[in-house]
């Protein structure tokens, strides 16, 4: 292997890329509103079972797939969910901060709607990012503030399609986003970089692994949401090649023919990898067991009593569907967030118990490791059963029978 001659990707080449040519080099947006018209308050459609949640743009696909599955199910729970940002989303637990903009939300058919919250106290706080790594949050304000894990989510560097370029290091993000014009990089015109701000937990997480603080991120790139990042790669204003972006892996994921993932090189590591196994899949195999540099999971934040039990009944109710603990049905939580493009944690062999912390080994209480293969990735490692034939074609030390595959348990 040689290093390349500049920092311009500052990439070693990789055999699990260099084979792809590596080294050649419908969100919507909850806050504008959807007509002209103003929507009705959120106060006044007579919700029975509302939870409140407000936080990361990057987890809108799991709520767009969990919302409607919860409004029509025989106890309807309504999910109403601004897309605040992952730092907003600590706060308005840990700060006690209220909103006051429009949210989403489905009826009892399971129609996407539109309201307007007024200076609404929020349910469930939702980050992609430790809350430590949000501004002026202390492990000391975390008192009383239980963190529930969730499904995990992968950040990334994209580009435009018909872009060239197949991957960056940490060393060519930190001059390309610090230096701009200046940094002798593929992506000199920051009037074509497509970003977020502080509040973010995709610039929060990626900054963190290219050691630019958020701080100094070109203000102007901010496209104000994730949607309007997609949009900026789909139809971008200049060059192509120039042309660049941040986005969390469910967002690319679903656009993946107007826009292109870049491989990641963090500043340890001597090759280039993509979330995924290659270009084309979608197996996060690179993410579940921890190659992949810049992942970690949802942090769905509330008010706990001593014993770490919610202490808001609805936001109770709601964790407890969503960490599968109490099953609803005609819902599998499993199968929407693998749905969604993102990893449920039953199928990661890893886990950080901080903000890019090194990875560690993990097996999940019960494993769903070869389901998601069978939805994402190559199952054929895996032996199929049913609870009544376990016992007898599960291999040992897999006996358990989980989503219709023998599992470690």
């Amino acid at each position: 292997m040689r290093k390349l001659s500049n920092l311009r990707r500052a990439l070693f080449s990789c055999p699990t890329i260099a084979a792809l040519g590596i080294l050649a080099h419908g969100v919507f947006n909850n806050n504008e509103a959807h007509a002209q018209e103003a929507p009705p308050t959120c106060a006044s459609l007579g919700f029975t079972n509302p939870v409140y949640l407000a936080g990361s743009t990057a987890v809108q696909s799991v709520i767009n797939a969990i919302g409607p599955k919860l409004a029509t199910a025989a106890t309807p729970v309504q999910l109403v969910y601004t897309s605040a940002g992952s730092c907003d989303g600590v706060n308005t637990i840990v700060g006690g901060l209220k909103l006051s903009s429009n949210a989403s939300y489905w009826d009892a058919s399971g129609t996407l709607g539109t309201c307007s919250l007024n200076a609404q106290a929020i349910d469930i706080g939702l980050a992609d990012v430790f809350p430590t790594s949000c501004p002026d949050i202390t492990a000391d304000a975390l008192a009383g503030i239980g963190d529930f894990g969730g499904p995990v989510q992968s950040m990334n560097f994209a580009v435009p399609a018909a872009a060239s370029a197949t991957s960056i290091s940490a060393s060519a993000a930190y001059l390309t986003i610090g230096l701009g014009a200046t940094g002798g990089t593929d992506w000199p015109k920051p009037e074509l970089y497509a970003f977020r701000n502080f509040q973010s937990g995709t610039e929060t997480m990626i900054a963190k692994a290219i050691n630019v603080p958020t701080s100094k991120w070109p203000a102007a790139a901010d496209k104000g949401s994730a949607g309007n990042v997609v949009t900026a790669l789909k139809t971008p204003t200049g060059p192509a090649d120039q042309t660049i972006g941040i986005l969390a892996s469910n967002q690319t994921d679903d656009n993946r023919d107007t826009i292109k993932r870049l491989a990641f090189q963090g500043y340890d590591q001597t090759c280039a990898y993509y979330p995924d196994s290659s270009l084309s899949s979608k197996d996060k195999a690179n993410v579940r067991d921890g190659t992949y540099a810049i992942w970690g999971p949802l942090h769905m934040l509330t008010k706990v009593d001593t014993g770490g039990v919610p202490t808001d009944p609805q936001a109770k109710a709601l964790l407890d569907i969503m960490l599968d603990k109490a099953p609803v049905t005609g819902v599998d939580i499993v199968d929407l967030e693998i749905t969604a493009n993102t990893v449920p944690q039953c199928a990661m062999h890893v886990q950080r118990t901080s903000e890019l912390g090194a990875p560690t080994a993990y097996v999940p209480d019960t494993s769903c490791s070869c389901y998601f293969d069978s939805k994402r990735g190559d199952a054929s490692a895996c032996t199929a059963c049913t609870t009544e034939t376990a016992a007898t074609v599960c291999p040992a030390g897999h006996k358990a029978c989980n989503h219709g595959y023998c599992e470690v348990k």
